[in-house]
């Protein structure tokens, strides 16, 4: 069984794609869950030939604004890193066009980032503050045992090879670095 970002939803009919979303770009309530943007490192994507088509004329077209993404200022499909590209237009694609058509994997064993579930925000100093994700628990995905990750994004990490020693600014170590 695939553990899932949203286990509750009921799972689509005719999945063509599976993805992570990068949390950390949006800060927590800016957006609905479905808005933010996809994350660029995992993506797993078979669509009809037809829904292909859709993709490249939406690509074509450039349906996207600086001020509100794709879709425009009412949709809001942007204002993230990468939003003009994949991480923006298939969050558009299949959070708003075609919400029914996709399955949101669960970002800590699914393209895992060791990231800080919550938002390091000062304004809630002395309290806990909310998780990115806008659940009101959410887990830490440095706490996950290695062998249970299926796929690691080397973004906070860096690179293996040059050998960089992850410091978290919290007090929490982060063993995936």
């Amino acid at each position: 069984r695939l553990p899932l970002q949203w286990p509750d939803n009921p799972l689509p009919q005719n999945i063509e794609a599976f993805f992570t979303r990068d949390y950390n770009m949006v800060e927590p309530f800016r957006r609905e869950p479905h808005q933010i943007g996809m994350q660029g490192g995992f993506l797993v994507i078979k669509p009809s030939q037809e829904r292909y088509e859709e993709y490249l004329e939406l690509i074509r077209v450039g349906n996207y604004t600086v001020s509100g993404g794709w879709g425009g200022d009412k949709l809001r499909y942007g204002g993230y890193y990468g939003a003009a590209q994949v991480q923006g237009l298939v969050s558009f694609l299949y959070g708003h066009l075609y919400p029914n058509s996709y399955v949101e994997l669960q970002r800590c064993y699914y393209n895992s980032m060791a990231d800080f579930p919550r938002t390091d925000d000062k304004k809630f100093e002395g309290e806990k503050p909310p998780c990115r994700t806008m659940e009101d628990e959410c887990i830490d995905c440095r706490s996950i045992p290695l062998d249970q990750i299926k796929t690691f994004h080397l973004t906070i990490c860096q690179k293996p090879h040059l050998c960089y020693q992850y410091q978290s600014k919290f007090d929490d170590d982060a063993p995936i670095c």
